[in-house]
């Protein structure tokens, strides 16, 4: 199913990826679609020296788009595209429902 990347213990998982935004100490976490076919959405968080795996509920993927905190990515905000994406660190990710995979 092109809905979810990998199903995880019976789980639908979705994975968004990303290294450090030169000269912004950010990720760019892009293509984030609450429409589509999964539970849980991971962020995959590749540091210089470090990794980090933080997961958050699709229930919290759709708040967050619904309060503006994921911005449309295409269509400019009059679009209809139901296409986000989410510029944070491990840091602000966790004051937006994210958790840490153990």
């Amino acid at each position: 199913n092109s809905d979810h990347d990998r199903i995880i213990n019976g789980v639908k998982v979705e994975i968004k990826g990303a290294t450090l935004v030169k000269k912004k100490n950010l990720f760019s976490f892009l293509q984030i679609r609450p429409d589509q076919d999964y539970c849980l959405m991971m962020f995959a968080m590749f540091y210089p020296n470090d990794f980090v795996l933080m997961e958050m509920k699709k229930e919290q993927i759709v708040k967050n788009v619904e309060l503006g905190i994921f911005k449309k990515q295409h269509e400019g905000k009059a679009g209809s595209s139901k296409t986000y994406y989410y510029y944070g660190t491990k840091e602000t990710l966790l004051t937006i429902g994210a958790t840490f995979v153990k």
